[in-house]
């Protein structure tokens, strides 16, 4: 970073809640030319990230990567990370905040990441989650590999992430963790649904905002 700095592609800032570093105007020409982007072309739209997220939403989705590693890798080889993304679009409608590109276990997988900040209702934060579960498992049937799917968030979120789903495909492993727990999170099962957060068990998770069909006669006359 000292030496883009020197080069003028990025200042330090103390704007938002941590000191960092932010890319100045140079730095942004710098970039596009390195991407052969033709002159002319309109970008401006593209560059939406900074209003998008939050800086905890951002920092957590950057520093995944490494807690991975820090956190499954304490007792054996667990997983091995390959490679890694931010903020990134898997056609036809995947938007992880990260996913890495690595082995489980000895099997490559695909670990996806979602980050949420806690603004939505509690109806909406299960209703979110149902859609974008399966939407990991139709990704992970398209391109057959395992995918574990990865939920953090305030503590309230990631207790909800049990009831955003009826069934758990074996293809999906889905976790929820306090985005305030860096440290251990728990191992994935694939088919199965593992949290960390006190009070919510494996065998708990249903979800009574989902549709469901209906009965064709009334329970109420077996009581």
């Amino acid at each position: 970073m000292a030496e883009l700095a020197d080069e003028r592609l990025v200042t330090h800032s103390s704007g938002e809640k941590y000191e960092g570093w932010e890319i100045t105007r140079r730095g942004i020409r710098h970039c596009h030319l390195s991407w052969n982007i033709p002159s002319g072309m309109r970008f401006t739209d593209s560059r939406l990230e900074h209003d998008y997220s939050g800086w905890r939403h951002r920092r957590t989705s950057r520093l995944w990567r490494k807690r991975l590693d820090a956190s499954w890798n304490y007792s054996g080889r667990y997983v091995e990370i390959w490679e890694c993304w931010t903020e990134l679009y898997l056609k036809p409608d995947g938007y992880p905040d990260a996913l890495a590109w690595g082995s489980y276990l000895g099997q490559e997988t695909l670990f996806w990441l979602e980050v949420d900040s806690g603004h939505l209702s509690r109806k909406n934060i299960i209703l979110k989650y149902y859609k974008r579960i399966q939407t990991a498992e139709k990704y992970a049937m398209t391109i057959g590999l395992p995918v574990v799917f990865m939920v953090l968030g305030p503590t309230w979120v990631a207790q909800r992430i049990s009831q955003c789903f009826d069934r758990i495909s074996l293809s999906l492993a889905i976790i929820s963790a306090p985005w305030m727990n860096s440290g251990r999170y728990p191992l994935p099962e694939f088919g199965d649904y593992c949290t960390n957060v006190i009070g919510i068990l494996p065998s708990n998770y249903h979800n009574p905002l989902l549709p469901r069909r209906s009965l064709p006669f009334d329970p109420k006359k077996y009581r």
